[in-house]
């Protein structure tokens, strides 16, 4: 299932029927033998397209020798030439599961209305589409006195996961049927069971991401203060409680909270740090829309600038020094994106692993450029040598 990133990989071969570019004279033919495709590409046609003829030279001298294509920091923004690929094989972002826990304890009462008209928004923005969404209120709302540390019910989501944006009609419905009037904020039985959903779902599907998302507006209070033997409103202990669901099952945990009281700051920042994520502070000023943006942000965080690099065609094996990274932003603009070994350049690419890569991994400044650009879309073109960026 493509989502608003997508990766495609695409080779240039030698054969017949297939119209070769640039890159592709001189390839090697790729077969029911599994050969190496593209081993010699792009060594006739110098003039390349896009930045000129000096990018298609450096292309075709680097390429008739088998080495790779050196470019500067900052450099051209469409160092390849025209016909690397033909061919596409198309792979997806790591899908993301987003499970919504939100507070909906008597203090929230005076923001509730832009909580849901700010949830309803994120669910319904383009750049959320594919994101598989659950939500729970807490306190539960069935939940009888003595019982505060059951955590069952947070388990099992009020609405429960749904691909957007098909699931948003069953939150918006919850949400609108549910009041800001619960009695204490149980932040630790919540986590407990969210946490335990997660690392199921994780069991079952150990490729892709789980996150938790506490929306609150302060710290746990007044109840359970105790639960299976440990403080329940002790930030240390509901910080540890994050960080082995991020350790043991890979769950991690974002906070939005709507406080910024000295105290609370510190318990929404040591949470999201302790379990893989980050806090996000609301004021009270244009809730609604800061609160949207939040929720934006938490999004691209959870999911990710690694993209899985998909299965060559049948009979041919991947060369790892003939990936290219292009790199499509929402508005249509086109760059070509270098490699960068280790990230040492922010606006490049790298393997996760340089001996036996799996992920293309996105670095600094072209991830965040990506998570906030909901409808970019990422391509690794095969075909040509590696640009490798330098400083």
């Amino acid at each position: 299932m493509l989502r608003r990133t997508r990766l495609c990989l695409a080779a240039a071969l030698s054969l017949p029927l297939v119209a070769a570019g640039a890159c592709s004279a001189g390839s090697t033919k790729s077969g029911e033998d599994g050969s190496t495709f593209g081993g010699a590409a792009g060594a006739a046609q110098a003039g390349g397209s896009g930045s000129g003829g000096a990018a298609g030279a450096s292309v075709a001298g680097a390429a008739g020798s088998g080495g790779f294509v050196a470019v500067p920091d900052a450099g051209p923004s469409d160092a390849l030439p025209d016909g690397c690929s033909t061919i596409d094989a198309k792979a997806t972002r790591i899908p993301l599961h987003l499970y919504l826990l939100i507070d909906r304890s008597s203090s929230m009462s005076g923001r509730w209305d832009a909580v849901k008209a700010g949830v309803s928004a994120f669910l319904g923005d383009k750049a959320s589409a594919d994101i598989d969404v659950a939500m729970t209120p807490f306190p539960a709302v069935n939940q009888t006195p003595g019982n505060e540390c059951n955590f069952v019910p947070y388990q099992d989501p009020t609405v429960p996961f749904g691909l957007l944006p098909g699931n948003q009609a069953a939150i918006d419905g919850a949400l609108a049927g549910t009041q800001a009037n619960g009695f204490g904020s149980p932040v630790y039985p919540a986590l407990l069971g969210a946490y335990a959903r997660g690392g199921d779902t994780l069991k079952q599907k150990p490729g892709d991401s789980f996150v938790v998302l506490l929306v609150t507006d302060g710290s746990p209070a007044p109840q359970p203060a105790t639960c299976t033997g440990v403080d329940a409103l002790s930030p240390d202990v509901i910080a540890t409680l994050a960080e082995k669901a991020l350790t043991l099952s890979k769950v991690r945990t974002f906070v939005v909270s709507f406080s910024k009281d000295s105290d609370d700051v510190a318990f929404a920042s040591k949470v999201s740090q302790k379990g893989g994520g980050t806090a996000v502070f609301v004021d009270n000023i244009d809730v609604e829309k800061k609160f949207r943006d939040a929720l934006a942000a938490v999004r691209g965080e959870g999911l990710g600038c690694e993209f899985p690099i998909p299965p060559p065609p049948a009979g041919m094996k991947l060369d790892f020094g003939q990936v290219n990274v292009r790199y499509t932003a929402g508005d249509g603009k086109v760059t070509d994106v270098g490699r960068s070994p280790g990230c040492l350049a922010p606006s490049a690419w790298d393997y996760d692993d340089p001996t036996a890569p799996t992920k293309i991994r996105l670095c600094g400044e072209l991830c965040k450029a990506v998570k906030a650009d909901g409808l970019a879309q990422i391509e690794a073109v095969l075909g040509c040598p590696t640009v490798i960026v330098i400083k």
